[in-house]
Order: structure tokens, then sequence, then C-alpha cells
């Protein structure tokens, strides 16, 4: 795609549409009918399905490693671990990826937009081993090896999503692990051993996420304070959770920085008390209402929890916060 046409789309993206759309995790272990859920309710911005349910393969870290060819891994004793060579666990999950995406192609169709979520490169290598036993994140080389492989093959694949759906990518970063990463509370793999705290964890996902947002937008699930070192285009937040007033500036900031964020909701309240409560937060951060339009709504939850109606009821709750913005924002 040329960097032009990425331009132009990217311009669409973030235009004054509010879209709804989820963290990927969708119940049950039926990917077609996971699929037509999520077309119907967030048909502006489709997230491949990860479903859980359907054991090892079907985990996170097994929807990531799946995109990432030049990384072959195999079941250890207590985790993926790397390997050097591809083994039968990483055909099959390469065969997964191939039939998914066949079934996709086919029930989908051609997309504006299409979302993947996965496992970011720092959480990714706290939970795979190499060969001599010691977690991934312990040694400076491999993690960055990791990143790079990362970027790399994840940019392959934009390439093949536009190419089957005619779509721009929208890529969510998902890194459950940065805070323990950064503060050095990863648990290693023997009594022996510390893994250290790693300082400059958010200054390796600004290069990662503006090498991504070449070609696809991102958005980043990490803790707040973190989100406003990272880059463009990349932050989740929970407003609902309790924000402090240093939380609200880090917010503020993001939001001066015309960064697009992914907000969620939390609970199935009313849509119009949602939409009340994020105008009225725009209010006090000192933002127009109209501002509300630029940024993507996500339920709080990751939706395996549920089952498959219970999680369409969900995000149908999203998608209708989003409608209500765009046509009350002004009025609530």
């Amino acid at each position: 795609m040329s960097a032009a046409g990425t331009k132009e789309v990217l311009d669409g993206l973030i235009s004054p549409q509010p879209k709804a759309t989820h963290l990927g995790f969708m119940p049950g272990n039926d990917f077609i009918a996971a699929a037509d859920v999520v077309l119907s309710e967030t048909g502006d911005l489709p997230v491949i399905p990860i479903l859980p349910q359907r054991g090892i393969r079907g985990q996170i870290e097994a929807s990531t490693m799946r995109l990432l060819p030049e990384l072959p891994i195999e079941i250890g004793p207590r985790s993926w671990r790397l390997s050097a060579r591809p083994h039968i666990v990483t055909h099959r999950l390469w065969d997964d990826q191939q039939r998914d995406f066949d079934q996709l192609e086919e029930a989908w169709g051609t997309l504006h937009a299409v979302g993947i979520a996965v496992l970011g490169p720092l959480s990714l290598a706290t939970r795979i081993e190499l060969a001599n036993g010691h977690r991934a994140i312990s040694d400076p080389g491999a993690v960055n090896d990791i990143n790079e492989i990362f970027i790399g093959n994840l940019q392959e694949k934009f390439t093949y999503l536009h190419r089957i759906f005619g779509a721009q990518p929208h890529v969510i970063i998902q890194e459950p692990e940065l805070d323990a990463i950064m503060t050095g509370s990863i648990k290693a793999t023997t009594d022996f051993d510390h893994i250290h705290p790693m300082r400059n964890a958010t200054e390796r996902l600004h290069h990662t996420v503006a090498a991504l947002s070449m070609s696809a937008t991102c958005h980043m699930f990490s803790p707040l304070a973190s989100l406003k070192t990272i880059s463009a285009h990349v932050s989740i937040v929970s407003p609902h959770d309790y924000l402090s007033v240093k939380d609200k500036d880090n917010l503020a900031q993001l939001l001066a920085q015309k960064k697009q964020l992914g907000i969620q909701i939390a609970g199935l309240t009313k849509p119009r008390e949602s939409a009340v409560f994020l105008a009225q937060l725009w209010d006090e951060l000192g933002f127009p209402r109209t501002n509300l339009l630029h940024h993507i709504i996500y339920p709080r939850w990751q939706l395996d929890q549920f089952n498959l109606l219970e999680a369409a009821q969900v995000l149908a709750h999203a998608q209708k916060i989003a409608e209500i913005l765009e046509k009350d924002v002004g009025d609530l």
C-alpha cells in the first residue's frame, strides 16, 4: 500500500465517525459463529476473533505467534518455548491461521477496516522461554529479536489483510505485563534468577508502534501513565475506573497530542448514561465534546467470559453509545 493510500485511509478512520469494537476475545470454539456476531455488531471495525476456549492454540499467545513465522515455537514443560526450527505445533498454528483467514474472507468479504488483536512483544517475551529454560524477557538480545520479528512479520500480515479484505488494518497491541516489566516484578523461572526492571520499556514500544503505524492504525492497551510516552493513535483508557488528578492530566495530554483513544466502557448501564458520563468528562478536561467523535468505544470486558448471545449484547451496547455520541453529543 502506498504512503499516500495509507494516509487517505487513516484520515478516513479517524474522521468524526464514532465506532465501537472490542479486544478480540470471543466465547466458544465456533470461529465463524463468533465472526458473524462481530461483523453484525461492529461492522465499521470488526476484530478477528480470538477463541481461548479452543484450548492452548486459542490463547492470545498462540494467536499472536502464529502471525510470526520467523518465531517458531514448541510446547515446553512450563510454557511456550522458542525453537530453532518449526515443530508440529508451529505448523498446526499456521494451519489454524490459514483456515481462519480463508473462512473470514468468505464470511466478511470487502471491508473498510479490519482489526487484529495481538499480545505485545514485551508481554510476549514474558510468556515464552528460551531453549535454556529462561524467560525470553531476561535476555536483552532475545527481546530485541522478538521485537524486530514482531514488527516485520506484522507489517507483512497487514499487507495480506489489505489484499484479502481491501481493508485498512487496525492493530490492538495488548501489553498487560508492562507495569511488571518496568518494575522488575516478573517472576523468573528459577529462584536463583532475577529479571531486572526494563526502564526503557516505553521507548521500545514507541519504536514498535511508530513502525507499525506506517501501515496500520494502532491502539495500545497498557497503563494510562505510560501511554503518553509511546506514540500516536495508541491508547485505550477506562474512564469509569477511578481517575486521579494525575490520570486526568495524562489523559488531557493524550488528547492535546491529538491521539485517537480507545475508550473502554464499564458495565451495562443505559447507553445514554455512559454517553453523558463521557461528555461530562470531556467538559472537565477542557476539550470540546465533538472531540469524542474521533475515538473508538470498547467494552470493558474480555468477551470470552460470556456466552455468544451475551457477547453480542455487550458489543451492541458499545455500538449504541457510539451512535448516541454521534447524534446527540452536544445535547447530553
